[in-house]
């Protein structure tokens, strides 16, 4: 014992095993060694060891800890929980193996096991901030965030130094959309705990929530700087980057988010519009269709794939797209415009009429089911072309101005021809085309 807890590992095993040499039913001496061995990362001897020491004692607790601690190392879960199992059945007080079950059940996807097992323990420990803690991820993990939320400030009023409680509180609320609120968390755990990698990367997702995306990839390097194989704030920095439109950096930024989160769908989404963004449609419409394979219902990227087919020119792939996304999603943003106006370059005229008063209708409804320049094939009428690019700016407020007011200058127009562009500019301004 005294050698292992000197660092002596070598050691430790040679004095193990000497007793053992004499005694090999040791229980004692065949527990340490299992110990000394997972420690050196040999596993599975570690797990022989514990086993030859419940022949000797059934009952050992010491025994099935050990062995559940080595093969949660081992990833084998299901083997983990049935020692751990034994382990509460004799000390039933045991917190921490109670704990780390529940998580077990938890990564396994038994849910609800894992939350009988979690309201069992918090009902017994209701004073362990640890138990709401462990209870809040649990929560959160199943999209429960309001109680996710709650459970993580009971943790926080026992235990308000508890930087991981805060950190939970601040996923919760991120999850709600109280973005403002959830910026303040993260904050809140920074300052107990300045290295947090994850605490960095939630408040990159909170400030990317809310726009200010210069910030936010401030905050995603820091994440990175701290845990350069963090892979969700490598797909968050690309998302960001996006937002930009630094396309070259996103598409570096998802090839290492893609490293360490490989078949996340939110990579291959964001490398999909990049390349879209960068005419690489071909690659755009690869990367979308991976996405596709593990979430077919995607309304707004099969729209996306819609738009690609309209640029490489296969328009009855275009048709078939929106068709697919709005039957997932009848009132997708200018989807049926978009649609529509493909139908239209394919001289489809079937049940035409009908399409276009069902869009008119929509515009009139502020629906938005079309962008501005397709909608001119489908109405005349400019009261409808206004309501249309009102509802169009209205999405996208951020837009910037084309003209704000400042006088044309042009070396070669001369002051005489002034006059004669104030006439027409004059007569725009007064009429339905100047609003629109």
């Amino acid at each position: 014992m005294s050698a292992l807890r000197a660092g002596k590992l070598g050691d430790a095993e040679r004095l193990c095993k000497a007793v053992l040499r004499g005694a090999p039913k040791h229980v004692e001496a065949l527990n340490l060694l299992g110990v000394v061995l997972g420690r050196l990362g040999r596993n599975a001897e570690a797990v022989a060891s514990f086993e030859r020491a419940l022949a000797a004692a059934p009952d050992s607790v010491d025994a099935w800890y050990g062995r559940g601690m080595t093969l949660v190392a081992m990833n084998r879960p299901q083997q983990a929980i049935k020692s751990f199992d034994r382990v509460i059945a004799a000390e039933p007080h045991f917190s921490q193996v109670q704990l780390l079950r529940a998580k077990l059940l938890m990564e396994l996807g038994r849910h609800d096991a894992a939350l009988d097992a979690l309201d069992r323990f918090v009902a017994e420990f209701a004073n362990l901030a640890e138990a709401w803690f462990g209870r809040s991820n649990l929560l959160y993990s199943v999209a429960r965030y309001d109680e996710a939320l709650s459970d993580a400030e009971r943790a926080i009023a026992l235990k308000p130094g508890f930087a991981e409680a805060w950190l939970a509180r601040a996923n919760a609320l991120d999850e709600l959309k109280r973005h403002d609120e959830a910026l303040a968390a993260y904050d809140k755990a920074l300052g107990l705990y300045p290295n947090f990698p994850a605490a960095w990367h939630g408040r990159g997702n909170a400030l990317s929530a809310l726009k200010r995306q210069d910030e936010a990839l401030v905050a995603y390097d820091k994440a990175l700087t701290l845990a350069p194989a963090l892979g969700e704030a490598w797909l968050g920095r690309g998302l960001v980057l996006n937002a930009l439109d630094r396309y070259p950096e996103a598409l570096s930024a998802f090839d290492r988010a893609e490293a360490s989160l490989p078949g996340q769908v939110e990579v291959w989404l964001g490398r999909g519009r990049a390349f879209y963004e960068l005419e690489r449609y071909d690659e755009a419409l690869a990367a979308y269709k991976k996405g596709l394979t593990v979430k077919p219902h995607l309304a707004e990227t099969l729209a996306d794939c819609g738009k690609i087919y309209v640029r490489l020119g296969q328009l009855d792939k275009a048709l078939i797209a929106y068709d697919r996304a709005l039957a997932v999603k009848p009132d997708l943003k200018c989807a049926k415009g978009d649609r529509l106006h493909v139908k239209l370059q394919l001289s489809d005229w079937n049940n035409l009429d009908a399409e276009i008063s069902d869009v008119v209708a929509c515009v009139r409804a502020q629906k938005t089911p079309t962008a501005p320049f397709e909608f001119l094939a489908m109405s005349s009428s400019p009261e409808d072309q206004l309501i249309c690019t009102k509802q169009c700016l209205a999405d996208q407020p951020s837009l910037p101005a084309l003209w704000r007011g400042e006088k044309y200058t042009h070396d070669r127009i001369h002051s005489a021809n002034r006059q004669r562009l104030l006439l027409p500019s004059e007569f725009f301004q007064s009429g339905e085309l100047g609003k629109l």
